[in-house]
């Protein structure tokens, strides 16, 4: 069965964390005796909205979706474990406004400043 999911991770994660998160999910995987070693995808993917993307593939040789489902689990808290080590941490959607002060100019004048007509 095939594991096949996105880890985002936050905007302020740097460089050498990516790298990483990145050998540390390979190392997860890679070491799960219920993987396949040779059908292993650990790649950043995008930069997305709200997050940087990692494209996780995986096959698990397991008969039952059950075992799956144990074996799903393990690896995402180990992938949990990975990047709370490396120093970053998960993504989720998020907006920022920024607010500009308009110049001088545009800011109407007091009422008591106003010329009298």
């Amino acid at each position: 069965m095939r594991l096949a999911t996105t880890v985002g991770l936050t905007y302020d994660t740097t460089r050498e964390q990516m790298k990483a998160v990145l050998a540390g999910l390979t190392d997860v995987l890679a070491s799960h005796p219920k993987i396949w070693p040779d059908s292993i995808t650990v790649r950043f993917m995008e930069f997305s909205q709200s997050s940087l993307d990692i494209e996780v593939m995986a096959w698990f040789q397991v008969p039952t979706w059950g075992e799956f489902q144990v074996c799903r689990e393990e690896v995402l808290l180990e992938f949990m474990r990975v990047v709370e080590e490396a120093g970053s941490s998960f993504a989720f959607p998020t907006q920022t406004v920024h607010l500009v002060k308009p110049p001088d100019h545009a800011t109407p004048a007091p009422e008591a400043a106003r010329p009298t007509v």
